[in-house]
Parts: structure tokens; C-alpha cells; sequence
């Protein structure tokens, strides 16, 4: 009696008789990319930062100008500066990934924030006050929020960095950055997630651009999602409602008309104080034309 085969032979024998090979083993990972050293280095120099004595202000000049006065100290500490020289390199170097950027934004922002509040102040006075010295870095809002929207462009998941972008240029009255970050927040979460980014854009151009009809699409696009929305549905009735009051107060009443047939769209009770608005001008337009 032949001796028994075992199954692997028979496997092999069988494939090699067809002609077949093995399937191929699948390709191993890719490798996780490594960090930039200088990223590395940058982050342990803002470490070693956060327990270094704070800045002193420079010795005043000898001898003393006339109608001198002191300057503030220096904002950034000198591991701060090399700190912020690194990322800069390893952000040039590599300016489709993030974390060079979103660290040299966030070591930046304190400082930037300080810059605006003082432009702030100096606003329509003869002599400021006298600002910290130059230290040879940009620390302007602007570098910032460029740092900032390269980090979340670097970064196709980078939705947790919208709200600090949000945040700092709302502090620093960049209306503009603030306009593009709800917009590319807007773009990229999933639809059953839209609504409150659409909401939020629509609150910005109302509160902020002063852009409401602007506000009024967003919101409505907001109610696609969420008809029943009763909140969102007043702030729109509210829109047109006060729209229609701006054309009624100055005779353009074809306009006051259309505005409060839209207003008439979201607003839900007739007894609520936007209905009552609504029902007392087109009263008012009523009379007029008789």
C-alpha cells in the first residue's frame, strides 16, 4: 500500500499540474511617515520655555533721549524663538503636513492676540504707548491664521483645528478667515453633520458680515436638514421681518411686500410676537393701497 500524501503535497502537486502558483501574501503596510527632527526639537525647546524666567525689558540707553520711555519686555522667551525658527524650517521644508503649522500657530497666537489688542487701542491717539521690541519674528494675526489654514489644508481630518482658527480670528476681527474656515468646515464634514456649521456660518454673517440675506440662504440651507426647527425658523422670519420694516419705512412697500411673504414661510404662530408683526404690516400695506 503507497504511502499516504499529505494534504500540502497534494496541494502542490495539483497547482503545479494546472499550471497555478500560490496566491501572493498582501504587501506589507506602508510605513507611518516620521516626524521632521526639527518639529522634534521645537517642541522640546517650548517645553524647556514654559519653566524659563520671563523676559526682561531691555537697560534703557545711555545716555537717556530726550522724551525717552520704556519699552514693555520682550513677549517671547529665546527658546520660543528657536522654537519658531525650527518649525518654520520644517514647515517650508514640508508644507503639506501638519504639525509643523499648527504648532507654530498655537506658540504664535498668544503673542499675535497681544500685537492686535495693542493696534486696538492705538487706534485714534496721537502718541501710543510704546510696544515690546522687535525679536525678529512675524507675530502678526495674519502669520497666525496662514499657519492655521496650512495646517487643516496639510490635513484632510484636521476638523478639530476649525474651532481655535474660529476662535483666534474672531478675537483678531478677521472677518475674512473666519468667513473661510465655516465655509471649509462646511465642505467637509458628512451631510447628516451639516447643520450646525450652517448654522453657525449663517450666525457669523448675520452677527458679524452684517450680511443678512447672506445669513437667510444659509439658514434655509440649515432647514433642508431640519424643517421643524423652530429656532432656526425664527431667525429667519426675524430677517424678513425686519427687512420688510426697512422697506416700509422708506416707501419701497413692493419690497416690504415680498419681504414679509417670505417672513410668512417660518413664521409657525400667528399669535407669537413675529406673528403679530407680520399681521399689523400687512395691515399697514393694506390701508396704503386702498
Amino acid at each position: 500500500m503507497p504511502p499516504r500524501l499529505s494534504i500540502l503535497a497534494i496541494a502542490s502537486i495539483v497547482l503545479a499540474g494546472c499550471g497555478g502558483t500560490a496566491p501572493p501574501s498582501a504587501p506589507p503596510p506602508s510605513p507611518a511617515p516620521t516626524e521632521n527632527p526639527a518639529v522634534g526639537q521645537a517642541r522640546a525647546l517650548l517645553k524647556q520655555a514654559e519653566s524659563a524666567p520671563l523676559p526682561t525689558p531691555l537697560p534703557p540707553p545711555s545716555p537717556l533721549p530726550r522724551g525717552w520711555k520704556p519699552q514693555p519686555a520682550p513677549e517671547l522667551k529665546p527658546e520660543e524663538i528657536e522654537a519658531i525658527r525650527l518649525l518654520e524650517q520644517a514647515a517650508a521644508a514640508d508644507p503639506r503636513r501638519r504639525p509643523a503649522h499648527e504648532m507654530l500657530a498655537r506658540t504664535l497666537e498668544r503673542v499675535a492676540l497681544g500685537q492686535h489688542e495693542r493696534e486696538v487701542a492705538a487706534r485714534g491717539k496721537k502718541t501710543p504707548l510704546p510696544g515690546p521690541p522687535d525679536q525678529g519674528v512675524d507675530v502678526s494675526p495674519a502669520r497666525v491664521a496662514r499657519a492655521y489654514r496650512a495646517a487643516i489644508e496639510g490635513d484632510a481630518a484636521a476638523v478639530d483645528l476649525f474651532d481655535p482658527l474660529i476662535a483666534f480670528a474672531s478675537q483678531a476681527d478677521d472677518l475674512d478667515t473666519m468667513d473661510w474656515a465655516y465655509r471649509e468646515l462646511i465642505r467637509r464634514v458628512k451631510e447628516k453633520d451639516m447643520t450646525g456649521p450652517l448654522v453657525r456660518y449663517a450666525d457669523f454673517l448675520l452677527e458679524r458680515r452684517r450680511d443678512p440675506l447672506a445669513a437667510a440662504e444659509q439658514y434655509r440651507g440649515a432647514l433642508l436638514w431640519m424643517p421643524e426647527d423652530r429656532v432656526t425658523r425664527g431667525k429667519v422670519a426675524d430677517i424678513y421681518l425686519r427687512l420688510a420694516k426697512e422697506d416700509y419705512d422708506r416707501s419701497a412697500y413692493a419690497g416690504a411686500e415680498v419681504r414679509l411673504g417670505e417672513a410668512a414661510k417660518f413664521v409657525d404662530d400667528p399669535q407669537s410676537p413675529q406673528g403679530r408683526v407680520l399681521a399689523d404690516y400687512r395691515q399697514r400695506l393694506a390701508t396704503i393701497r386702498r
